[in-house]
């Protein structure tokens, strides 16, 4: 009511005696008063909504497989000195990062994979072109604190894993590319060695050994509690573990191995069927997100320095 009252009267002034109000000092006390209320409303109102939406427009989302968290860390911080653009992370099992995305229950503008199948899951629904970059290698990692680290080597290596109280670790493959990919590390020594000497390194490889992604085992082995783990060679050498290669016909890194690699396959508990591949790295572009122009700086960008920042990180480049 006194808001209305106050526009009827400035109304009345302005119409009747123009100016003439603006003597009045009364009235001149509640016009400053009216002026002051409608600024501050607009910086209540507005001023954190146009600064919402600044955040908003100059960041990136990006999802990203675990196996890349230390080259992401050092490409966020260039990105933003370059470009004044934050890149918001989150870093999982690119598994679950898939499924994710499939559900609808993450925000994300870039997603880099480390198996370029699930890329190919995604096409055509959630995004258009994919960028494969890098490649990678299975190894058997492991410490000093490692049992029996004096003696294993990779003539012995496998008959290590099978004596008593040694503890292996290796990330779910529900969720993770790295753990299924150890599971069929192992569908291939069945053929070899027979299931009777599979069966005993799974059992070293017991539930309480299994984490969501291969970062987070990689980080109970440096802690001393596992002495061995199936990881990937980029991530042995970024952080200056001990690892037995396991030979292109086990580590999944020969492009040529192609067809060899598909004969060995393992069904997840979704019914999913999931084959052998030479591992392939790549990244994709929401179709649907709305940051135009910060993915077009995020491309020069991984134009640029991508390659570079790849073998840094311990990965082979493709591009």
């Amino acid at each position: 009511m006194a808001k209305q009252k106050l526009r009827k009267e400035i109304s009345a002034a302005i119409w009747k005696k123009p100016f003439k109000f603006l003597k009045k000092p009364k009235f001149i006390l509640k016009l400053r008063i009216f002026t002051y209320w409608i600024l501050c409303q607009y910086i209540i109102i507005f001023q954190p909504m146009q600064l919402f939406v600044l955040l908003i427009f100059t960041r990136l989302m990006i999802l990203h497989a675990g196996s890349l968290s230390a080259m992401m860390d050092e490409l966020s911080k260039r990105f933003k000195e370059e470009t004044s653009i934050e890149i918001v992370r989150r870093a999982g099992g690119s598994l679950f990062l898939t499924n994710l995305i499939k559900e609808k229950r993450a925000e994300w503008d870039i997603f880099f994979s480390a198996d370029f199948n699930l890329l190919q899951d995604i096409k055509g629904t959630f995004c258009d072109t994919i960028y494969p970059f890098a490649s990678n290698e299975m190894v058997l990692a492991y410490t000093d604190k490692s049992i029996y680290s004096k003696e294993i080597n990779e003539k012995n290596w496998i008959q290590i894993l099978t004596r008593k109280n040694v503890r292996i670790g290796r990330s779910n493959p529900e969720l993770d590319p790295c753990g299924y990919r150890a599971l069929l590390v192992l569908e291939i020594l069945k053929i070899r060695y027979g299931k009777e000497t599979v069966d005993k390194i799974l059992n070293n490889s017991s539930e309480k050994n299994v984490r969501p992604k291969a970062s987070e085992v990689a980080n109970l082995l440096e802690m001393g509690e596992l002495d061995y783990a199936f990881l990937y060679l980029n991530e042995a050498l970024t952080r200056k573990l001990h690892y037995i290669e396991l030979g292109d016909s086990l580590n999944f890194g020969n492009p040529e191995l192609q067809d060899y690699y598909k004969q060995f396959s393992i069904t997840l508990k979704n019914g999913k069927v999931i084959h052998g591949d030479p591992i392939v790295y790549g990244f994709c572009i929401n179709r649907k997100s709305k940051k135009t122009k910060e993915i077009r700086s995020f491309l020069e960008f991984w134009k640029k320095y991508g390659k570079d920042l790849t073998k840094k990180y311990n990965f082979k480049s493709l591009q």
